[in-house]
């Protein structure tokens, strides 16, 4: 589960996103490496997750997130 926060992506999907106050939960289906960046290019955040993390967003706008099998662009 994702802490009780429903989905936003989701699907059959290796990556769940769900938009918090700070930033992006992001849960995993299985542990991967997972990078969020903003839209131009700075990495936000890069690291393996087991099964989530919370990231803070630095402000608001388009981030793109990937895993080891998908790559989605959030905004937020």
């Amino acid at each position: 589960g994702t802490s009780g926060h429903i989905p936003t992506v989701g699907g059959g999907n290796d990556l769940f996103i769900t938009s918090t106050v700070e930033g992006l939960n992001i849960a995993v289906a299985e542990p991967q490496q997972v990078r969020v960046m903003s839209a131009t290019g700075a990495i936000i955040f890069s690291g393996m997750v087991q099964t989530a993390v919370d990231v803070a967003l630095p402000a608001t706008g388009v981030f793109v997130v990937t895993g080891e099998n998908e790559v989605h662009k959030i905004l937020h």
